[in-house]
C-alpha cells in the first residue's frame, strides 16, 4: 500500500530536529548581527585622533615661544618654564594664535581655550560649523558622513584640563539622543570621548559602552560588548 504524507511520530520527529537546529543557530546569527554604530564611533575616534595628533605636530599651529625671549614673570623659582606661559606650555595649553596660517591666524577665533575645538571644527567640518566663543565654550560642526560632533571645555578655564567631544551617529531621526544607560538609554546613538591637555584621546569615563568599545575594535559581538558595558 502507498503511503500518503507522514506519520505524528515522524511530524514530531522533524519538529523536535527543527527546534534543537534554531536553538543552536539563532545566538550565532544573534551575535553576527553587527553593531550598525560601532564602526562609526571607531572611526570617529581614529579621526579625532589623527587629527589632533596633526594638529599637535605643527609646529606653525602649536608652538613655544623661543624661551631665551622669556622674562622673570615666566619662569619658576627652580628656574624651569611656568606652564601656563607660552614658554614653557604644553600640547593644547599652547594657546597662542597659529604663526602665519593663512585664515588660522585669527587671534579671535584660534586663540585661547577655543583654539583647539575651532581648528578640529574648521578642518573636520563638512559645511559651516558652529565655533566656540568665549560665552559658549563649544564648537558644533557635521562630518561628510553625517556625524554630528560637538567639542567644548570640560572646566571652561585652561586648555590644558582637556576637552569632551560628544558624537551624534544620526542626531534627531529616531528620538534616542542619548548616551550609553544600562536603564535610561538601552540603545544610544551618542559617544563621548576626552581629549586631555596632551592630545590623547580615549573614551569618557562616565559612557561604558564607549569605553568597551575601544577596548575591544575588533569584536564583532554586538550582545558582548553591551553586556560588558552594563556590568561596568
Amino acid at each position: 500500500m502507498q503511503k500518503n504524507g507522514f506519520t505524528l511520530t515522524e511530524m514530531l520527529i522533524t519538529i523536535s530536529i527543527i527546534g534543537i537546529v534554531a536553538a543552536i543557530a539563532v545566538p550565532s546569527v544573534t551575535r553576527a548581527v553587527p553593531d550598525k554604530y560601532k564602526p562609526k564611533v571607531l572611526k570617529t575616534y581614529q579621526t579625532i585622533s589623527k587629527t589632533t595628533s596633526e594638529l599637535l605636530a605643527d609646529e606653525g599651529l602649536y608652538y613655544r615661544k623661543d624661551p631665551s625671549t622669556a622674562t622673570q614673570s615666566d619662569i619658576n623659582t627652580d628656574g624651569t618654564l611656568k606652564t601656563s606661559t607660552q614658554y614653557g606650555c604644553i600640547g593644547l595649553n599652547c594657546t597662542e594664535t597659529p604663526l602665519s596660517y593663512t585664515g588660522y591666524n585669527d587671534s579671535t577665533n584660534y586663540s585661547g581655550i577655543c583654539k583647539y575645538p575651532n581648528l578640529m571644527a574648521t578642518m573636520l567640518s563638512s559645511d559651516t560649523p558652529t565655533l566656540c566663543t568665549a560665552s559658549t565654550l563649544y564648537s558644533s560642526f557635521k562630518t561628510s558622513d553625517g556625524t554630528l560632533i560637538d567639542i567644548k571645555s570640560i572646566t571652561g578655564t585652561s586648555a590644558e584640563d582637556g576637552y569632551q567631544v560628544k558624537i551624534d551617529i544620526d542626531q534627531s531621526s529616531n528620538g534616542k539622543n542619548c548616551v550609553y544607560h544600562k536603564t535610561s538609554c538601552k540603545n544610544p546613538d551618542q559617544f563621548k570621548f576626552i581629549v586631555d591637555g596632551d592630545g590623547n584621546v580615549k573614551a569618557d569615563s562616565t559612557d561604558y559602552l564607549t569605553e568597551v568599545y575601544l577596548e575591544h575594535m575588533t569584536r564583532i559581538d554586538r550582545k558582548a560588548d553591551f553586556v560588558e558595558a552594563y556590568n561596568k
